[in-house]
């Protein structure tokens, strides 16, 4: 398989709870961010986030994988 360096982001707030979620990123070797949020959030919700927290998912994705990360309007997050 060749990789492309793509970055996943998600809507999946609870993953750090779900195991087989986490594993899956794993075997992948993907890297990973996901929304952290109270709330669903709606579209510009979602891009609100990756807007603020562009540089700092521009520094990730240099890095390889596996990796998860949650985002927020305050920050970026380790989750794996």
């Amino acid at each position: 398989m060749v990789s492309q360096r793509w970055t996943v982001i998600t809507c999946d707030r609870h993953i750090r709870h779900r195991p087989a979620e986490l594993a899956a990123v794993v075997s992948a070797g993907a890297r990973h961010i996901t929304f952290d949020a109270s709330k669903q959030l709606d579209r510009w919700g979602q891009l609100e986030i990756v807007v603020t927290q562009w540089q700092e998912i521009e520094k990730l994705v240099e890095l390889p994988g596996p990796w998860t990360h949650s985002a927020s309007r305050n920050g970026l997050g380790k989750v794996l």
